[in-house]
């Protein structure tokens, strides 16, 4: 699996050849974090695709039932994502105080294991 390396503005990057890119569980890693940022109907090429944030999880009390739900529906977009062999390991955490939302998570891909924390 080969993708375009993203800056750290989440943009492609160009200009430095193989450098650009990323393979492997890093590839993998880089898929999960564009699936789970993806907002649905945000991607004019399939609007049915992306992360129902406004729709499921945002604007939702912090109770452990719509907790639940939103761990559902991310562990559902990386467990899809192409080179997912399984999730060994998953913790969402909701700050009401700062209004966030933390994901940890270490996933077993078919490179090997890697951990990655995502942050809404």
């Amino acid at each position: 699996m080969r993708y375009r390396r993203l800056d750290t503005n989440g943009d492609y990057t160009f200009g430095q050849n193989n450098q650009n890119f990323v393979v492997d569980a890093e590839s993998v890693k880089q898929a999960i974090y564009t699936k789970i940022n993806l907002l649905y109907g945000e991607w004019w090429e399939n609007i049915e695709d992306g992360l129902p944030f406004f729709e499921q999880i945002a604007g939702k009390f912090g109770t452990a039932e719509n907790l639940n739900s939103a761990d559902l529906v991310i562990r559902e977009r990386i467990i899809n994502t192409e080179g997912v062999s399984q999730i060994i390991e998953y913790q969402g955490t909701f700050d009401s105080q700062n209004r966030t939302y933390s994901v940890y998570t270490k996933v077993n891909t078919i490179y090997g294991d890697f951990t990655m924390e995502v942050n809404f």
